[in-house]
């Protein structure tokens, strides 16, 4: 992996250049080095959980976008139906309920598209007075 991200990001003057810093750091520091190697582990420690999120995040939206892709099989969306898909799909992703919290606030969107495409049909509106 590590190979991969050197081949698409060259950082090799910048990386030259932290650690010509980090040692002029050291040097000024003296004897006490003790506050920057703690600065530089909780710094790595940190990069490395960022590292961690953004590769899952990226696993989760890959593995739900293709799931749905999936089960649609050959039916096709609306380039509009499409988009409120993936972003509903991004927010559940976001939102980190757990499944059956998610599944309940869906079953509650889709209640309220059910109860106007029904009364859409019947031609009544809630609060609505028989025509």
């Amino acid at each position: 992996m590590d190979v991969a991200v050197v081949r698409r990001v060259d950082h090799k003057a910048a990386r030259k250049r932290i650690q010509h810093l980090q040692q002029q750091v050291l040097d000024r520091l003296g004897d006490d080095k003790q506050p920057m190697l703690e600065l530089e582990s909780l710094l790595d420690e940190v990069r490395s959980e960022r590292e961690a999120t953004y590769f899952n995040l990226g696993y989760e939206h890959g593995l739900s976008e293709a799931l749905a892709r999936g089960r649609r099989g050959p039916t096709r969306l609306s380039q509009e139906a499409a988009a409120f898909a993936k972003e509903t799909r991004e927010r559940l992703t976001q939102a980190q309920l757990p499944p059956r919290q998610a599944m309940l606030g869906l079953l509650e969107c889709l209640w309220g598209v059910a109860f106007v495409e029904q009364h859409a049909h019947q031609g009544q509106w809630a609060g609505a007075q028989p025509g």
